[in-house]
């Protein structure tokens, strides 16, 4: 882009400012588009929340396994 070219942008409003998904340049017939979030991101957010997944559902199985505090032994 260059000064006094016109352009088309289109994308969302969120809080008051526009986040450009596509953008065209009108002057010179060319389009730009954004790419997103990366693979490798979302790879690792999701590997991250299933080992915090796991370590929960351990502790929960720790804590709640077992007899009751006070529980004695019949004889």
């Amino acid at each position: 882009m260059s000064d006094g070219d016109s352009v088309r942008a289109s994308g969302r409003m969120r809080a008051g400012t526009l986040r450009v998904t596509r953008l065209e340049n009108l002057t010179t017939g060319a389009t730009v588009r954004s790419k997103g979030v990366p693979k490798a991101a979302v790879i690792l957010a999701v590997i991250v929340f299933v080992v915090i997944l796991i370590v929960f559902a351990w502790l929960a199985y720790q804590m709640f396994s077992g007899p009751p505090p006070g529980f004695e032994e019949p004889e």
